[in-house]
C-alpha cells in the first residue's frame, strides 16, 4: 500500500466515525423514540372483539387474537364461542366482559 493510499484510507475512516458518533449523540440528545413494549400492545387491544375459543374456568382462560395467544379475566364464568370485548388489561392479561352490541353492528376482530 502506498503512502498515499494509507492517508486517504486513515482520513476515510476517521470521517466515518466522526459521522456515525455524530449520528448516535444526536439521536441520544433528541430523545430517541420509546420503544414499544408488550405490555403496550396488550394495552392497544382495548376496544377489540373477539369469540372465547374455550370455556373460562375460575373466570381465566386463553383467547386466540390475530396472531397471538393471550391470557384473558372475567368477572364471570363465559363458555366458549361467547363474543366479549376487551375492557382494560392488568400486565398481558385481557380484562374481558361479554360484547353487548347487535350481532348486525359486530365486527369480529378474531374468529
Amino acid at each position: 500500500m502506498n503512502g498515499w493510499q494509507l492517508a486517504l484510507f486513515s482520513l476515510f475512516t476517521l470521517i466515518s466515525l466522526g459521522l456515525v458518533a455524530w449520528l448516535c449523540l444526536s439521536q441520544r440528545l433528541a430523545g430517541s423514540p420509546r420503544r414499544c413494549t408488550l405490555v403496550d400492545k396488550a394495552r392497544a387491544l382495548v376496544g377489540r372483539r373477539l369469540r372465547l375459543e374455550s370455556d373460562l374456568h375460575a373466570g381465566s382462560g386463553h383467547a386466540r387474537l390475530d396472531d397471538a395467544v393471550w391470557d384473558v379475566r372475567a368477572e364471570q364464568q363465559l363458555a366458549g364461542g361467547v363474543k366479549v370485548e376487551v375492557v382494560a388489561t392488568d400486565g398481558l392479561t385481557l380484562l374481558v366482559r361479554p360484547c353487548r352490541c347487535p350481532a348486525s353492528a359486530l365486527i369480529m376482530d378474531a374468529e
